[in-house]
C-alpha cells in the first residue's frame, strides 16, 4: 500500500480517490459515524470541481480522521 506522502507527491487522480477511500475505511471501523462520510464526500466533490488541490484534499480527509480519533 502506498503511503500518504507518496500519494501526495504523485498527481494521479486515482491516488487521491484511493487515499480518501482509505481514510473512509479506517473511519468506518471506528463506528458511530455521524458526519464523517458526508465530510469526505464533500472533500471529494470539492476536489473533483478543482476547488482544492490533490494535497489539500488528502490533508482535509486526514483531518477528518484525526478529529474522529481525537473524539474517541
Amino acid at each position: 500500500m502506498e503511503t500518504i506522502e507518496h500519494i501526495k507527491r504523485n498527481d494521479n487522480p486515482s491516488n487521491v480517490i484511493g487515499a480518501i477511500e482509505s481514510v473512509r475505511q479506517r473511519i468506518s471501523v471506528m463506528g458511530a459515524n455521524d458526519t464523517e462520510n458526508s465530510d469526505l464526500n464533500s472533500i471529494l466533490q470539492r476536489w473533483q470541481n478543482k476547488e482544492i488541490s490533490d494535497t489539500e484534499a488528502i490533508s482535509l480527509a486526514e483531518g477528518v480522521e484525526k478529529n474522529k480519533q481525537d473524539y474517541h
